[in-house]
């Protein structure tokens, strides 16, 4: 969390219960150093006996109480994967929201799923949304090129999706927050992916911290992008995501590009079961 913050690192993404207490042991004495979005999963609504205001308030006063702070930054609570969630649900969210926000406790208001025409839809007829959360990495249409807003076309958008939007277009339109996950397929675009990835030593190694830093930079190259999410999990990790950042503008060369994507495409030829789901989004 030192390096985070000395690296200009400040937003914290936290999904579960043991996140919070760990996050927010780290966090004392500086809770102003970070933007924390949170929601813990198995409280919010993607369990269908929670889809209601009492529930959805007992998820954000857990998570306070497990963070030692008086307020979230943004609640993001996490929907249903498939896009399945009712509008009912997501007005019940968002009346939980405008009461936590009148009580001081949650500043503003995101949502996490994995369904692009369910965003669409959720982002076109709530305003009260200000960020979402979904999947990206350097897989792209375009081969060698960083995904932008202009040149973003899904290959294989799943559930329904419409292939001829782009959801990048419409979140800078509607001036919507973009935080994107899994850029590295879940850890699945590194060998040491499985049983000896964790935990992790020393800086580890020189071509590993050299695709994350260029997958970062591919993402982070999307000016529609507020932020990504990768795990780090040591200080190097930290420094080495925290460079991408900032010099992502100076591009990457050919090569670079070259050697990424070709790695990058074979990885995602081999994708665990597990993260199959990704192909939803195979152009982001």
């Amino acid at each position: 969390m030192s390096a985070s913050i000395d690296s200009g690192i400040n937003y914290l993404d936290i999904t579960t219960a043991a996140e919070c207490l760990c996050y927010g042991v780290a966090l004392k004495g500086r809770r102003d150093k970070m933007y924390v979005g949170a929601d813990i999963h198995n409280l919010g609504p993607r369990n269908p006996d929670y889809r209601n205001i009492k529930a959805q308030v007992r998820n954000i006063d857990e998570c306070l109480r497990l963070l030692k702070t008086d307020y979230l930054d943004i609640w993001r609570p996490q929907a249903m994967m498939d896009g399945s969630n009712t509008d009912a649900d997501v007005e019940v969210l968002i009346e939980t929201f405008q009461k936590l926000h009148k009580a001081g406790k949650a500043r503003h208001l995101g949502i996490s799923s994995h369904s692009r025409p369910w965003f669409e839809h959720i982002i076109g007829k709530y305003p009260e949304f200000e960020m979402l959360i979904f999947p990206c990495s350097a897989k792209t249409k375009v081969k060698g090129k960083p995904p932008t807003k202009d040149n973003i076309e899904e290959v294989d958008a799943g559930h329904g999706s419409d292939q001829t939007q782009s959801i990048f277009a419409k979140a800078v339109k509607l001036d919507v927050g973009l935080v994107t996950i899994k850029p590295y397929f879940g850890g699945s675009l590194f060998k040491t992916y499985g049983k000896d990835r964790f935990p992790v030593m020393g800086v580890g190694s020189k071509q590993e911290n050299d695709l994350a830093r260029l997958t970062l930079q591919c993402i982070l190259s999307n000016e529609a992008i507020t932020a990504a999410i990768p795990g780090l999990s040591t200080v190097y990790e930290v420094e080495n995501a925290a460079r991408a950042s900032y010099t992502r503008p100076l591009g990457q060369t050919a090569a670079d590009m070259e050697w990424l994507m070709r790695i990058t495409d074979e990885r995602w030829a081999k994708l665990p079961q597990e993260y199959d789901w990704l192909r939803d989004w195979e152009v982001v």
